[in-house]
């Protein structure tokens, strides 16, 4: 990306078309939509849409986003094409499952971010239903049995679960909260946390603004909320998301089968060699905005505007109740009324990256408690993956938390 600046605005550029030109040929994409995409937003309104430039911050964002919707969407086919491949040709109910989990270690950097506290969570969840396993399911059975049992501690990890997980005060739901407002930063998150946690034996309030602490049933780990909102959101545009679905390549249009969504695209701006006769585009009528944006309108089939002149559809009060009824919709529900396929509105209502990492986890557990597990722990014998190089202490790190 090349960030240039006038007078009334920053935008971006492409400054290595070659790459961009690699990437649309792996992907079986147009080079100028890919552009378009990467470079510009879109802002629809009530019967218009208004394209800005992006900014750098954004541009890179939806560059990023891209790369991580295209490898989870390409892991989670592997999965499934996997797991398709071994399954048995014969349908049978009794046939038995063996899964395999492999799951990151507890980990503590340097620095902590996002990802390891998610790691960290996965890990504290993983801990506890170990312990309720080993421990706790042991002796209960030498008590139905009626079998003298020694007495056994283990250190119980719900006070940190509830720290992390509870509603509606956990500490990732105070983090998805915080990523709703627009306005909020790293610092003003850590003030949230500070506010709402910091009386939790579990909690360590720090007195740099964009870090704290969290006593794992490993150990204290101290986490920096720098790009905690932005990996979060983790926001990926629908048209980004519907132009993959019109690759070329098949496999790329399995992975995105949103190209394939007509109703998606009624309000994208048309692009160069865009097949607009597949959605039925509607002409537009295109004007510069005092911001600098294309001012884009949409017409009807009887050439006059949405909702304008005489036969022109509803009138401009119709047109905003029907806006706002949309915005303010239940997601997934549909704008138009029965006689149309509902249309997918991306709000801040989506799902954020914490969201579905707590669902995740609670299907991973769910599926986990069904099944008679079977617990390998790997130690490491030093950090930087080198043959016949034993740490002491960091080997006696792990065992203590593998018992404790």
């Amino acid at each position: 990306m090349r960030e240039s600046s006038s007078s009334e605005t920053d935008y971006v550029g492409i400054s290595n078309m070659t790459s961009v030109e690699q990437v649309c040929t792996l992907l079986g994409l147009q080079t100028g939509e890919l552009v378009e995409r990467l470079t510009t937003t879109t802002l629809r309104t009530a019967g218009e849409s208004i394209v800005k430039q992006q900014g750098g911050v954004a541009a890179r964002d939806v560059r990023d986003g891209m790369a991580k919707v295209i490898y989870q969407r390409l892991f989670e086919w592997l999965i499934t094409r996997a797991n398709g491949l071994l399954k048995p040709d014969v349908v049978d109910h009794r046939v038995i499952e063996v899964a395999v989990l492999d799951i990151f270690g507890f980990e503590n950097f340097d620095s902590n971010s996002f990802e390891q506290l998610c790691i960290n969570v996965a890990n504290e969840q993983l801990h506890s239903f170990f312990n309720k396993h080993i421990f706790q399911a042991e002796l209960d059975e030498y008590t139905r049995e009626g079998v003298a049992s020694p007495s056994v501690a283990f250190l119980d990890n719900k006070g940190q679960l509830d720290l992390l997980l509870a509603k509606p005060l956990g500490l990732l739901r105070l983090v998805d909260d915080e990523t709703k407002f627009n306005k909020a930063t790293d610092e003003t998150l850590c003030t949230k946390l500070d506010t709402h946690l910091k009386a939790n034996p579990f909690y360590e309030a720090k007195r740099d603004r964009t870090s704290f602490g969290v006593t794992h049933y490993a150990g204290v780990i101290v986490y920096n909320t720098e790009g905690f909102l932005s990996k979060n959101r983790d926001k990926i545009s629908e048209a980004v998301l519907v132009m993959l679905g019109e690759s070329t390549l098949p496999l790329v249009q399995k992975l995105f089968p949103e190209g394939s969504a007509a109703d998606v695209m009624a309000d994208l701006p048309a692009t160069p060699g865009r097949r607009k006769s597949r959605f039925g585009f509607a002409p537009r009528r295109t004007s510069k905005d005092s911001s600098g944006g294309r001012r884009e309108s949409h017409h009807g089939k009887d050439g006059g505007g949405e909702g304008g002149g005489e036969g022109g559809g509803k009138s401009p009060g119709k047109r905003m109740t029907r806006f706002a009824k949309g915005m303010f919709s239940r997601r997934g529900k549909s704008m138009f009324g029965k006689s149309k396929k509902p249309k997918r509105v991306q709000t801040r209502l989506d799902p954020t990256v914490g969201a579905r990492f707590r669902s995740s986890l609670i299907l991973l557990m769910t599926r986990i408690q069904a099944c008679q597990p079977q617990f390998v722990r790997c130690i490491k014998p030093n950090m930087d993956k080198k043959a016949g190089a034993f740490d002491d202490e960091i080997v006696l790190r792990q065992l203590k938390c593998v018992w404790y």
